[in-house]
């Protein structure tokens, strides 16, 4: 498998180099690299998340297949020009969610144990040098690994001992560390979720207060406000003025934090619409959307408080609170931003004609915006840059039906 890696990098390093003839002498221009990182053994993959180390990790099919022919997706490491299978924890299936600089993962598999609808409960892992660890549960069946940092702490939301008055679970925000799961609380209502933790140990997320509002699905609904978790206390962000609830998703170093706040909050109210919030030493702030009345959302930041994300279908930078749309094709303006590195480069995914795709990956830095190519055709997407300018995502193969391949864009220099 390395071999071939390698083999398919070479020849995608030889049909990307261009050199032109000038004055007698050859002038060598520096062009995008595309590789396929291939899958484990089924037809698909796609990759979510790159280090510096430009070590990938996603999902990929397997030869395996459920009860109905589909294949069965494993999370994967792709590291020194191979894919690595992290496996499950029994179960049939995982994902991978995020990656640090010392290679640690997590993610998320499936456990030998079913829930009463007979599908396979899942708990959040750790992969870390060879060893696959099961972060276990706050005493409910399920759990749900979001982020990792370089300390290897992570956060995310598990399942707790106690139901709901439907019999549901109830999830409550997790830190895990040292092999001990820790319970973060909520404000007073039954449910929390972790999202994010930086290097100090600051998680933000979203958790239940003692209000409620009326549902008209569900009846009375506990209202969310976004959190930070510092000193051991979950302190509440509060929400934007003329809405009613919150969540932060990220949190860089400087303690700048980013979410959405809404009116209402739910999939299951039909004029919701949030708007992107930063907040930063007690001051909550809209990012404000391309067009009065559209939603806004955050995706990304990077150390420099830069944000990236989607408005009004829209790819959005935001500067000093104010949304500037990153340049699209004339007349195609539908595409959304995924991940900013350090540099400010960004990349994400725009329709190649107007309509509902094909997608192309997108790559955005200052005023210039350069289209990736896939490896068949134009449909693709980005979803992570790393600070070396290396860029994940996905694009369609020349194989029948519908199978896309995770891949890895490097620009060669000149």
């Amino acid at each position: 498998m390395r071999l071939f890696a390698l083999f398919v990098a070479g020849l995608a390093l030889l049909a990307a180099v261009a050199a032109t003839v000038s004055g007698g002498g050859t002038q060598v221009e520096a062009r995008w690299v595309i590789i396929d990182l291939g899958t484990l053994g089924g037809p698909s993959s796609e990759a979510v998340a790159i280090n510096d180390h430009g070590e990938v990790i996603g999902q990929a099919d397997t030869r395996a297949k459920d009860k109905d022919g589909y294949p069965l997706a494993h999370a994967f490491l792709w590291h020194d020009g191979r894919m690595i299978d992290l496996g499950t924890l029994g179960g049939p299936e995982s994902e991978a969610v995020a990656i640090n600089e010392q290679g640690q993962v997590i993610g998320n598999a499936d456990t030998k144990a079913k829930g009463k609808d007979g599908n396979p409960v899942s708990h959040g892992f750790l992969w870390d040098n060879g060893a696959r660890i099961d972060l276990g549960t706050l005493g409910g069946p399920i759990s749900w690994a979001e982020a990792i940092n370089e300390r290897g702490q992570v956060v995310g939301r598990s399942a707790i001992k106690a139901k709901d008055k439907y019999g549901g679970s109830i999830f409550h925000a997790f830190l895990w560390q040292g092999g001990t799961m820790f319970d973060l609380g909520t404000f007073g209502g039954p449910a929390s979720s972790a999202g994010d933790i930086n290097e100090r140990g600051e998680i933000v997320g979203s958790a239940d207060t003692t209000r409620k509002r009326e549902d008209e699905d569900v009846g009375l609904h506990a209202v969310s406000h976004a959190f930070l978790w510092q000193g051991g206390k979950l302190h509440d962000l509060g929400v934007l003025p003329g809405r009613a609830e919150s969540g932060a998703s990220m949190i860089n170093e400087r303690g700048l934090v980013v979410g959405y706040s809404c009116l209402p909050c739910g999939p299951r109210d039909p004029y919701w619409v949030a708007q992107a919030f930063q907040w930063q030493a007690g001051r909550m702030t809209a990012l404000a959307p391309l067009r009065r009345g559209s939603d806004s959302h955050a995706d990304a930041l990077n150390e420099r408080g830069q944000v990236v994300g989607g408005s009004d279908w829209r790819p959005v930078r935001w500067h000093v609170g104010k949304a500037v749309a990153l340049p699209m094709r004339a007349g195609v303006p539908e595409g959304e931003a995924s991940d900013i590195n350090e540099r400010g480069q960004i990349v994400g995914v725009g329709t190649v004609d107007l309509g509902n795709g094909p997608y192309r990956a997108l790559l955005w830095y200052g005023d210039t915006r350069t289209a990736l190519a896939g490896l068949a055709g134009t449909s693709g997407g980005a979803s992570a840059i790393n600070d070396e300018g290396q860029v994940v995502g996905w694009s369609d193969t020349r194989a029948k039906g519908f199978q896309a391949h995770a891949v890895l864009w490097t620009l060669t220099p000149p």
